[in-house]
């Protein structure tokens, strides 16, 4: 038990046994001087300056220590705002001072390569009993959208493809049919007129209605412009017509379900910490969603109608 003197003043006193730092520097001053060249009495001025020296150089070493310590996450105080800056944490309300340390100590870890036991290792760490299961798109459930390289609407185009950019006039309300379209300036300062034979993508800001068509022919007088295609998909006025390259192919190949149990599931900072486990670890082609597991634990899905919880029932049925 550390025992009360002049040697342990607040910033001083330790909960330890150990003999205080000012007092060993004292004792060290003390054992120096010697007892015969000088009186070193409590109460004399040799006393009094050595006890000084001594304190002085026990706190210059003790704040030199303590500064030090700023830079480790598992000590920090003074600059533990500032690291959780640095690295992007946000503390939640409450939340204690080793809590904050123990967040900023797992931001600044080095995560191994992402393989399937060394995601499934870390999400246990950082969930415990929370996570479930770690499943992974098998090969024989991936969906590729267009399912095939350079399908519709996927335009592959060289990068000097000359850029222009218009939108239509009137709605596209006969899909199938060869029409012509009415289109005009889509921004100032952007080129827009199309020619015969370009290759086009309608609308590529709606994923529903994309398609990838090419231009028949071309009207141009005192009505306007108008292009000739065949389209697909019907189209409101306003939808874009962009001649640029367009290599957007999508898949769940690298898709990925955290399930969860049902508590954990629903708790938003469970939820967190998976999310932030995936982001540091998965490659930046990696989709993932959260599920929660079924009652017991053993499966997880489908969702029904009137019984499922969005976001948290998975659309299919999974055994854990």
């Amino acid at each position: 038990m550390p025992k009360f003197s002049i040697f342990t003043p607040l910033g001083h006193l330790k909960l330890s046994s150990a003999k205080p730092l000012g007092k060993q520097f004292f004792e060290v001053g003390k054992a120096t001087l010697g007892s015969v060249a000088y009186k070193i009495e409590r109460g004399s001025r040799v006393y009094a300056w050595l006890y000084a020296w001594s304190m002085s150089l026990a706190t210059l070493q003790m704040r030199a220590k303590r500064a030090g310590l700023q830079w480790h996450p598992a000590h920090v105080y003074e600059y533990l705002a500032e690291h959780e800056r640095d690295r992007g944490v946000i503390p939640r309300a409450g939340q204690s001072i080793p809590e904050r340390r123990a967040e900023l100590v797992w931001r600044r870890r080095v995560l191994p390569p992402p393989t399937r036991a060394n995601v499934e290792n870390t999400l246990r760490e950082r969930l415990g009993d929370a996570f479930l299961a770690f499943v992974s798109t098998s090969k024989a459930d991936v969906v590729n959208w267009p399912e095939n390289l350079g399908d519709s609407p996927m335009l592959l185009a060289r990068p000097t493809l000359p850029r222009a950019l218009a939108k239509t006039i009137a709605p596209i309300a006969s899909p199938g049919a060869l029409q012509f379209v009415a289109y005009e300036r889509h921004s100032e300062g952007v080129a827009w007129e199309l020619r015969a034979r370009d290759v086009v993508v309608l609308e590529p800001e709606v994923p529903d209605r994309v398609e990838r068509v090419t231009v028949v022919s071309t009207t141009t007088g005192d009505a306007g412009y108008s292009i000739q295609i065949l389209p697909t998909k019907a189209h409101p006025p306003g939808a874009t017509i962009a001649r640029h390259p367009l290599p957007i192919w999508s898949g769940t190949k690298r898709h990925s379900l955290v399930i969860l149990d049902a508590d954990g599931a629903e708790d938003p900072e469970a939820r967190r910490r998976a999310h932030e486990v995936l982001e540091r670890l998965m490659r930046a082609t990696s989709t993932w969603n959260i599920a929660g597991a079924n009652e017991g634990g053993e499966t997880a899905g489908p969702f029904k109608v009137g019984v499922g919880k969005l976001g948290v029932t998975p659309i299919g049925e999974f055994e854990l």
